[in-house]
């Protein structure tokens, strides 16, 4: 039920690094890495070369594009819960060979004295046209 709720959230399609980690049922912790097809305030669509099980708890961080020039823009962390894992469909830009979708709940990095921005908004921002 939750992945379709997931379905209906606005998703925008953002092409940016993500570090992520879970623990296996044996409490055995894997990480790896891989990159966003698309991010909702939600939720994400990852691609990647090992998928977590559906149903694991994950965290994450993302490193979101910069608005602006070249370079890295905010960072944004995550906890959640795999809810489905895919083939990829592979194209010359993208080499992952499998997604995954998790329902997350993401917070900002906020730098010392400064109130982070709303995660729609920013997102909307750094969509990749």
């Amino acid at each position: 039920m939750a992945d379709l709720y997931l379905r209906h959230a606005n998703r925008y399609e953002v092409a940016a690094p993500v570090s992520y980690w879970w623990s296996s049922k044996r409490g055995l912790v894997h990480s790896s890495t891989g990159e966003t097809r698309n991010i909702s305030d939600c939720g994400v669509l990852v691609g990647v070369g090992e998928c977590p099980p559906v149903g694991a708890a994950i965290q994450m961080t993302i490193q979101l594009p910069r608005l602006r020039g070249n370079g890295l823009g905010m960072k944004l962390h995550g906890e959640g819960k795999v809810v489905r894992v895919d083939d990829a469909e592979t194209t010359a830009e993208s080499r992952s060979k499998k997604v995954f979708a998790a329902s997350v709940h993401f917070y900002f990095e906020r730098s010392e004295g400064v109130e982070g921005p709303d995660l729609k908004s920013e997102l909307m921002k750094t969509v990749v046209h």
